[in-house]
């Protein structure tokens, strides 16, 4: 498999707790967002999902605020999201489209960068 390089445009998103309702059921209110992160990937991945355990390298390219517009491109975000919320999110979403399940995952690097043009960047490969 050649490495590839999937980007997803726009700001990353972190996992959002699942929501109850009164009588005590329990629903995803990102099912729209996390559809449509799997129908942008599938879009660019022209493999089947990896069974194999596999390295994830992830970078969450994070908008840069108004008010700080000056000296921070490229450099760490370390203010909220968190990286590890935003970092579910991918691996729920992702789950049947770049591996089969996101337990396969053994290896993970992931990092949260200012840009001035937010996107999320993911690489994958097989652990050797």
């Amino acid at each position: 498999m050649v490495q590839e390089k999937i980007i997803i445009k726009g700001i990353p998103i972190p996992l959002k707790r699942h929501r109850h309702t009164k009588l005590g059921h329990s629903y995803n209110s990102q099912r729209k967002e996390m559809d449509q992160v799997s129908f942008i990937v599938k879009s660019q991945w022209g493999f089947e999902p990896l069974s194999v355990p596999t390295r994830l390298f992830i970078t969450f390219f994070m908008k840069i605020p108004s008010s700080l517009k000056k000296g921070l491109e490229g450099t760490y975000h370390s203010k909220r999201p968190d990286t590890s919320n935003i970092l579910k999110f991918y691996e729920d979403s992702l789950n049947g489209v770049l591996w089969t399940d996101d337990s396969i995952l053994v290896e993970i690097h992931a990092s949260k960068i200012y840009s001035s043009n937010p996107r999320t960047e993911i690489i994958i490969e097989p652990a050797e």
